[in-house]
């Protein structure tokens, strides 16, 4: 799905923001690791070849899965089934691993801040396009979507993943939900996962951006 490449961003800079982010700030630019890979290794960039995964599956994992593991590892799981497809299938578009997080719209960085809480907590500061590589729209109502269907063990067949983060990657506002038999009650109502009807859009960056400053006046 092309979309039109916004003339400004809203970035949410995070409380946990390491001291490289806030020097960035202090420069007035702040810009993706892909953007950095791009400059050191170009010919592996401009091939596509770059790849992101920082783990993979542990081959000789053999015992079963308990509630806890399912909750720690749910974002990891989810992550990883979205860089591996995005290898596969969208290879031109930037890794959620080293992109830049922007909304086209304050009032979209304001609705990622209040439904993602633990994630995007922080100002908002409003920039503008200084050199694009790469940049894609997506529903993040989908990540969430995914992770609480990773939690609760509904992702377990490669068909349903795919199709999970395809959707995600072509950049589709459609709401999914999956559905099985009831694991307590097989004659009871079928258990359901289901995601967000409004899509939440936001823009995956490859590049940098230029500072203009905060997007909201001081508390």
């Amino acid at each position: 799905m092309s979309v039109t490449l916004p003339t400004e961003f809203f970035v949410i800079v995070t409380k946990d923001a390491g001291p490289v982010i806030q020097w960035n700030l202090s420069l007035g630019r702040i810009a993706s690791a892909g953007a950095a890979f791009a400059q050191q290794y170009p010919d592996v960039y401009n091939d596509q070849r770059d790849r992101w995964l920082p783990w993979l599956p542990n081959p000789e994992f053999q015992t079963f899965v308990g509630f806890h593991s399912f909750r720690v590892t749910a974002d990891i799981r989810a992550e990883y089934h979205a860089e591996l497809l995005r290898i596969e299938e969208f290879r031109g578009l930037p890794s959620r691993m080293a992109c830049l997080y922007a909304w086209s719209s304050l009032e979209d960085a304001r609705l990622a801040k209040r439904t993602i809480r633990g994630r995007f907590s922080g100002k908002i500061i409003r920039c503008t396009p200084a050199g694009i590589l790469r940049a894609v729209r997506c529903n993040s109502a989908l990540v969430n979507f995914a992770q609480r269907a990773e939690r609760r063990g509904f992702l377990t067949d490669a068909d349903t993943i795919r199709r999970l983060w395809r959707t995600y990657w072509s950049g589709s506002g459609e709401p999914l939900r999956l559905e099985r038999q009831n694991l307590v009650d097989p004659a009871g109502p079928p258990e359901t996962v289901t995601m967000s009807q409004e899509p939440l859009w936001e823009w995956l960056i490859d590049g940098s951006l230029k500072v203009e400053g905060d997007a909201e006046p001081s508390a």
